[in-house]
């Protein structure tokens, strides 16, 4: 299947090939069949219409979220008592429960991009030299200067690409539309830290497992805003390439019935990696029946 048939099958090419189809319906005239009457002028309108939001839909959402993505981040380090609106009895309470947990802690920053900041908030960053994963608490503060409520996350690298995270903030729409196959997350929203903390080493261990993908061993806080910078270009790219409309479509979905986890393509993975190992495991059954 070539480039052009792919496009047509995703969401974006289904939602070009429906604005093209309405827009040559609108206007294409066969012989005979204005006069008809099979095609009325309030028809007509309607899939010109119908054509123009599509094509509003497509380009507007997706121009504003490229232009509030930057390509290129930098993370200056931040003094957190200077952070207007910044949630400091929280701050402390995360920082006392991971180092309570053998977290050490690595690094204060906020979020640049071409030298102003895009992202307002606060990060603490946070590494497990022993579980050979990060932690971060972040608050995002809205320009009016309240707060969203602060929230941790534990994060861990594996091999070939893959990215595991555990959360305690709610499960958002948006991360769902930009959802990357190999970026995988469970949200368990106001649990405490020490159980964050275990319910991702269990599930790193069964996933990193069933992939067959060591944890990456590589820890810094160099390494850790490098995935930052990897994400965003992930994600810019999933913006490109998406449907604007289906995108709209998911997030309404997902705002009335969240979900708690996205695996991505683990699943797939593991359930072929299984079956081929079934099947090493017959066939070595089979040659050791034949030699005995």
């Amino acid at each position: 299947m070539n480039r052009t048939a792919l496009g047509v099958l995703s969401g974006q090419g289904l939602s070009i090939l429906f604005t093209m189809v309405a827009v040559g319906t609108a206007f294409a005239e066969p012989p005979g069949m204005a006069m008809a009457g099979l095609v009325s002028p309030s028809v007509r309108y309607t899939l010109i219409a119908l054509a123009l939001a599509v094509l509003i839909v497509e380009t507007l959402p997706r121009s504003l979220l490229l232009k509030v993505m930057p390509e290129n981040l930098s993370f200056p380090l931040a003094m957190p008592e200077y952070v207007e609106g910044l949630d400091l009895e929280a701050l402390q309470k995360y920082t006392n429960s991971l180092e309570a947990s053998g977290f050490v802690r690595a690094m204060d920053y906020r979020l640049e991009a071409e030298g102003e900041v895009s992202f307002p908030g606060f990060g603490r960053l946070f590494i497990h030299p022993a579980h050979q994963c990060y932690g971060e608490v972040n608050q995002v503060v809205l320009p009016n200067g309240r707060g969203l409520p602060m929230r941790c996350a534990i994060a861990s690298s594996l091999e070939r690409g893959w990215l595991i995270c555990t959360t305690d903030r709610d499960p958002d729409p948006v991360n769902h539309v930009l959802r990357n196959p190999q970026v995988l997350w469970v949200s368990r929203p106001d649990e405490l830290v020490q159980d964050l903390l275990h319910g991702h080493i269990v599930t790193r261990g069964q996933i990193a497992s069933d992939l067959n993908a060591g944890v990456t061993e590589e820890l810094s806080t160099a390494a850790y805003l490098a995935l930052q910078q990897q994400e965003i270009v992930a994600q810019r790219e999933v913006i490109k390439r998406r449907s604007m409309s289906v995108a709209l479509v998911e997030a309404f979905l997902f705002a009335l019935r969240p979900r708690y986890e996205w695996l991505g393509d683990y699943p797939r993975i593991a359930a072929g990696t299984t079956t081929k190992a079934a099947k090493v495991r017959r066939r070595d059954a089979r040659s050791d029946a034949a030699r005995a």
